[in-house]
């Protein structure tokens, strides 16, 4: 333990100040005694224990890019102002992903069904096996499918059970299925991306 000397001083400062038209400047007096002199012995220093985690957060919630600003808009917000906001703003983004797809009686979403099948049509026999099927959504981000409920999208498309998906039965399944799943990938790249913190 290392021991120093330090002397500890009581600084009075007193400032008198007169008006300016009466052209006198300020003139600051100052008394400087020595009130004590003693020995400070310094303790070791300890190393700090790491951080423990807040008792109920999520550990599927990474860091990411954004997480430096998610922990200062959490300081200057407060955590219950930036939830509010961030439910806000996932909200409006699950309606937006939401809106994109009842667009699928459009014009514009039967030529997006249109391409999607054709790309996950790997064949081109005009109808969908359950492997094409699953690596279209696999390709899609839909990493969290398993093959039951991959399974179950599946026997709620294929309306006249011959184990295939045409165009019109995946027209029909394909903005459910795509609905459910757009949410939940936008949640878990803003996860991956560091927006939950």
């Amino acid at each position: 333990m290392a021991s120093t000397m330090e002397r500890t001083q009581a600084t009075t400062t007193t400032t008198t100040t007169t008006p300016y038209f009466l052209s006198e400047a300020e003139i600051p007096v100052v008394e400087e005694k020595v009130v004590e002199e003693k020995v400070v012995k310094k303790a070791p220093v300890a190393r700090k224990a790491p951080a423990k985690k807040k008792k109920g957060a999520n550990p599927a919630h990474k860091e990411g890019i954004f997480s430096p600003i998610v922990v200062v808009a959490k300081q200057v917000l407060g955590e219950k102002r930036l939830n509010q906001v961030r439910g806000k703003f996932i909200s409006t983004h699950s309606d937006v992903i939401k809106g994109f797809v009842a667009t699928s009686d459009s014009p514009f979403g039967q030529k997006a069904l249109s391409e999607l099948f054709k790309a996950a049509d790997i064949d081109g026999d005009g109808k969908l096996t359950k492997e094409e099927v699953a690596i279209a959504l696999r390709s899609l981000g839909f990493s969290w499918l398993k093959e039951k409920q991959i399974d179950g999208i599946i026997a709620r498309a294929d309306l006249d059970q011959n184990g295939l998906i045409d165009y019109e039965e995946f027209a029909e399944e394909a903005p459910r299925t795509l609905k459910t799943n757009l949410v939940k990938l936008a949640k878990k790249n803003g996860g991956d991306m560091g927006w939950l913190v």
